[in-house]
């Protein structure tokens, strides 16, 4: 026992040693640069004897690898790019062509799926890339997601009868759509038309109707936008589809609509309190019934107008605008524009401007007076029809289509630019979604699909 236990310390005190210096073969006294020093009068080193079928199966040899190959009976290195022999009279492999590797710019969320150029049959191909990627073959397996951290350059380079070319570079671009999911708007009454407004770092959504049974609802929602949370508060004193909403202060509005599915438009103006949560009948709205108008508010000011006083709207259209000052608790008609089309209207404010996009594209910017003054603006150009959502951020007003397109506005240049990334959520199902802005951030809350959309410039 005795015996046995010393005999275990020298080998462990000899293991030790061996990587705690440069090791020696047949020397007490290896090469202090060389990591391993083998000596010997009597016999040689012997590296790994392969075959060139066998070497060209080595899946992405290192820089610096040694065979000994059996077939030409000499002895190889692979230099990176090809073997090469150490024999003079082995002549070296022939590199092959060099595939085109394809530059792409996608947008974050999509697939990114590398490809290069065809060179003929027999011939390989490797891909290397950032974060350690490798890959195999003309188009290797995807990166499903994509996110901007997958960016950068990617080569690929072929290989044949032991030979690779010299690599080809794909520049991948990840573009940031900017938009990210938040917490489903939490109702299992799926529903069109709502009212939505902002207050504080809140979003509100009210009422709206299920056109499938014809029923409409007094059902009121809040969204905490830092907790990402939501939670009912008090039901509007009348159920409502196709009414108009804003938020001023700490008061949210909503005016006209209908009262249920299909019946006839009204006047109604309530006003929500969120100190006492509790609603306020302050009817009549001015200008008559009204349902499918528009409404934004400034910081000080609300606006609504437009939209129709009867079935179809387009056959009972309404031009009028009018101001609602919080403060003096009253309205004041504004001047009307010419060339809106009334009926189905979106927009935004920004920069104590009111702006206005109809059905056919035409766009108007509101100054407020005594009257007020409308100037016509560059067209949007986008799909026709109504919109999905609408919002300002950051001195831009933005546009989220029916069809996905994303588009943003610049007043300054009085100029539209299609956003190179299209909105990422489901198509979206409900229109005219306005008036979410919150802390530099806009909102799309889709209470159809139930999807809740935060964008971020």
């Amino acid at each position: 026992m005795k015996i046995l236990t010393i005999s275990c310390l020298a080998i462990l005190l000899l293991v030790t040693e061996l990587f705690a210096q440069n090791v020696g073969v047949g020397t007490a006294t290896p090469d202090p640069t060389a990591k391993l020093d083998v000596a010997s009068t009597t016999s040689g080193f012997l590296p790994p004897r392969l075959t060139t079928s066998q070497r060209d199966a080595i899946p992405g040899p290192a820089r610096g690898l040694v065979i000994y190959n059996l077939t030409t009976d000499c002895l190889e290195f692979w230099n990176g790019a090809k073997w090469i022999s150490t024999c003079t009279s082995a002549p070296e492999c022939s590199p092959p062509p060099t595939p085109v590797a394809v530059d792409q710019t996608l947008c974050a969320g999509q697939t990114l799926q590398l490809s290069c150029g065809d060179l003929g049959s027999g011939m390989s191909y490797l891909w290397n890339g950032p974060n350690g990627y490798t890959g195999t073959g003309r188009t290797p397996a995807p990166i499903v997601n994509a996110q901007p951290g997958h960016a950068g350059q990617y080569t690929v380079r072929s290989w044949a009868f032991g030979c690779y070319s010299d690599p080809d570079t794909a520049a991948i671009t990840v573009l940031p759509h900017g938009w990210t999911r938040k917490a489903d708007f939490p109702s299992t009454l799926v529903r069109q038309q709502c009212v939505y407004f902002s207050l504080g770092d809140r979003c509100y959504v009210a009422a709206g109707a299920n056109s499938a049974n014809n029923t409409c609802y007094t059902e009121f929602w809040e969204y905490n936008t830092v907790a990402n949370t939501w939670r009912q508060r008090a039901p509007i004193p009348i159920a409502h589809r196709a009414a108009q909403g804003f938020g001023v202060g700490d008061k949210g509005y909503l005016v006209g609509g209908w009262t249920c599915c299909c019946g006839p438009a009204q006047s109604h103006f309530f006003e929500y309190d969120t100190t006492s949560n509790t609603w306020a009948n302050l009817s009549p709205s001015p200008g008559g019934i009204r349902h499918h108008g528009f409404a934004a508010a400034t910081a000080t000011l609300g606006f609504m107008g437009f939209g129709g006083s009867a079935g179809g709207c387009t056959g009972s259209a309404l031009n009028s605008f009018y101001e609602w000052d919080p403060a003096a608790t009253a309205w004041t008609a504004k001047a009307a524009p010419v060339g809106i089309a009334p009926c189905f209207v979106g927009g935004f404010a920004m920069n104590d401007k009111v702006y206005v996009l109809d059905n056919n594209r035409a766009f108007f910017e509101f100054t407020n007076g005594s009257p007020g003054s409308w100037t016509s603006r560059a067209g949007f150009p986008g799909a026709t029809g109504s919109q999905a959502g609408y919002f300002a951020v950051g001195g831009y007003g933005y546009v989220l289509s029916w069809n996905k397109t994303f588009w943003r506005y610049d007043p300054a240049a009085n100029s539209w630019t299609q956003l190179p990334c299209d909105f990422p959520g489901s198509t979206p199902t409900s229109f005219g979604v306005g008036n979410l802005t919150v802390n530099g951030k806009g909102y799309y809350i889709d209470t159809s699909t139930l999807e809740v959309w935060e964008y971020t410039p």
